[in-house]
């Protein structure tokens, strides 16, 4: 279970959430509130024992073997290796006071004021529970696979291939759970905090142009006109524009705060982060920029393109149960899990750079030879932690 003091199994939810990312199912509810911390529960890859279907070889052997390096690397954050638990300080502004210096009321004869008066801090302390882990086995037999290879040196390109493959697997449930701890991210953001921190481009652009009612433009029909579809995504880019300037003010808007804890926070441009769906983000570079004398001038710090949020299949559409930060009633401070968000139209997402993140607490490679048997099996593991932090500016763009 999320955000307790313990190490969690995640291989179930991984398998699903690798089986949506790679097309193999569709879009499912996931549960991504059993892993990330304020939820913490990932993901279970299914395990691949080695075939022994290879047929005897009579010729060259082709062998597939591709390094692949998972993406969301901005979520990554330094590796810890001891403890259980992480803790966020943050300062909570205290109001001014009047200068006793200019009061009339204070400066008297005889009077006095007090220098020694306490002021205590107010801060505010975030916990973050848990260990994720995985496993990934693979079993290499000694001599029985002789007969389907030519030489010791097609046998040692297989073995190099199914280690790499091992490799490539561990990875991409990285990727994976990577994916899923932003997906957490968006969904708590539409389902809790949607007033100040959803911008609806739809709703937005159709305001600007004073469309309302029978007259109002849906997505369908902004896509489907090239001249509207070309001035949608110039408002677009101008409306996350604003939104990253506004991020660099020291504020309250853009994230949450408990009652009368109010935090203050503000995000400069080289902490933003700012993840684009793909074909958005390619439509408007052709849109905007390429019309653009400045064109190093208009584009972002630093974004990343994102091919789908959840599944291959769906690209704009999240399914999850999200964990987040209870900020009123009885259990205000405490993580909960949402109720489903099932949304489609995620356009963007603009972030603080610490507003999620994953922190691989190991990563190691064991290994037992079985002498009856005849094979070695190794076991690659892994132990992470993925977060999110909702006291950081995040604003989720939608298309509605």
């Amino acid at each position: 279970m999320a955000n307790e003091l313990t190490f969690n199994q995640i291989a179930t939810v991984l398998n699903s959430i690798v089986a949506q990312a790679t097309g193999k199912t569709g879009i499912a509810v996931t549960d991504t509130h059993s892993f990330v911390t304020v939820g913490a529960e990932a993901l279970k890859c299914g395990y691949d024992t080695l075939s022994t279907a290879i047929s005897q070889t009579m010729g060259p052997t082709i062998f597939a073997n591709r390094p692949y390096r998972s993406k969301f690397e901005t979520l990554e954050m330094s590796k810890q290796q001891f403890g259980n638990s992480s803790r966020k300080l943050s300062p909570i502004d205290k109001d001014f006071e009047n200068d006793p210096s200019i009061d009339p009321t204070q400066m008297v004869d005889g009077g006095s004021i007090d220098p020694y008066a306490i002021s205590k801090p107010l801060v505010q302390q975030e916990n973050f529970y848990g260990t994720e882990v995985f496993k990934k086995p693979l079993t290499i037999y000694d001599w029985q696979l002789d007969q389907a290879f030519r030489s010791p040196e097609e046998f040692g390109q297989f073995i190099s291939m199914m280690m790499q493959n091992a490799s490539d697997m561990l990875e991409q449930a990285r990727e994976n759970t990577k994916r899923m701890t932003l997906v957490n991210l968006i969904g708590a953001v539409l389902g809790q905090y949607a007033a100040n921190q959803n911008v609806k481009l739809v709703s937005e652009y159709n305001a600007y142009l004073g469309l309302t009612g029978q007259n109002a433009l849906t997505w369908a029909a902004i896509k489907g006109n090239a001249e509207q579809y070309q001035r949608f995504m110039r408002f677009s880019y101008a409306r996350i524009a604003t939104v990253a300037s506004m991020l660099t003010e020291r504020s309250a808007k853009y994230h949450v705060s408990l009652p009368d804890k109010t935090i203050m926070r503000h995000t400069p441009y080289d902490l933003q982060r700012l993840y684009m769906l793909g074909q958005e983000r390619y439509d408007m570079e052709a849109q905007v920029l390429a019309d653009a004398f400045h064109d190093n001038y208009l584009k972002y710090a630093d974004v990343e393109t994102v091919n789908f949020w959840q599944s291959i299949n769906t690209p704009d559409t999240i399914n999850v149960t999200p964990s987040y930060l209870v900020t009123s009633g009885n259990d205000v401070g405490k993580v909960a899990k949402g109720a489903a968000v099932n949304k489609a139209g995620i356009f963007a997402v603009l972030m603080d750079r610490d507003a999620a993140g994953v922190v691989q607490v190991n990563e190691r490679a064991r290994t037992a030879y079985n002498a009856r048997g005849e094979y070695t099996n190794y076991w690659f593991s892994a132990a992470m932690r993925y977060y999110n932090s909702f006291t950081e500016n995040c604003v989720v763009f939608t298309l509605d």
